[in-house]
Parts: C-alpha cells; structure tokens; sequence
C-alpha cells in the first residue's frame, strides 16, 4: 500500500510540475505573439495622388487600422470627400493592396512601404485610369 500511495503522490506531484509548466507556457503565449506582431500600417498618412489625367495633384489624408491577420481598413479623403478602404498588408513583402470605393467609382491600390512611406499605384476599375500615389506617415 505504502509503494501505491508513494507512486500517486509521486504522480501527483508530476502532474502539478506539468500543469504549472503549461500554465507558465500559456501565460507566455500572448506576449511573444503581441511581439512579433508589428503594426506598421495603422495610423494616420497624408499624400498625395499624381496622373497625367488628373487636373492637379490630388491631396490625400488616409486613415488606416491593421488587425492581427493584416487585413486593413480605413478611409482616403480627398477634397471631395471620404471614402472606404478595405485590404490586406502583407508584412513579408512589406505591400498593402485593397480598394478605395467612394460612391462613384472604384479604386484598386497596390501600395508599398518603405520606413515611412507608402507609395505604388492606384487603377480606377471602370476606366483603367492609373495614378501614383504617395503618402507619408503623418501621425508621429
């Protein structure tokens, strides 16, 4: 009986060192997780859109948020008003793509981002019209 009762407490024992360990692992997951998570996209930026079918540059205030899986939402206004934004930043090639739709038009964007900058092509999907686009962080 003694070599039973010494073999559950053993067991027993055993078992709160494990369980404490996988308490202590998944105590830790959440932090290394908000680590290697880096948000470089969230915030405010401010541009401007240039094409040879615009009249002028057209000047741009973005707002973006980036969730965890690096889908993007946000707003583009422009002097004519806001307009919806939804996409994905890839954070491996540094590239966020996604549309712009303000009520007439649509406006499919690849963007992409070095230190604190933003900037690739905008193509309107109705007419093929193609603008640079640049904005620059504005929120530090």
């Amino acid at each position: 009986m003694k070599c039973c009762t010494l073999c559950l407490s053993a067991f027993a024992v055993s078992a709160a060192v494990v369980t404490g360990v996988s308490v202590a692992v998944a105590s830790h997951e959440a932090p290394i997780q908000s680590v290697l998570f880096a948000d470089v996209i969230s915030g405010s930026w401010e541009g401007f859109a240039v094409g040879d079918q615009l009249p002028e540059d057209l000047p741009l205030w973005v707002t973006l948020e980036m969730d965890e899986e690096g889908d993007v939402v946000g707003t583009f206004g422009t002097p004519d008003g806001d307009a919806p934004f939804a996409g994905f930043f890839d954070d491996e090639e540094k590239i966020l793509t996604g549309m712009v739709t303000p009520p007439d038009a649509s406006w499919e964007l690849e963007l992409s981002l070095d230190g604190d900058t933003l900037e690739g092509e905008a193509t309107e999907t109705n007419s093929g019209m193609v603008v640079t686009v640049t904005l620059t962080r504005s929120d530090e």
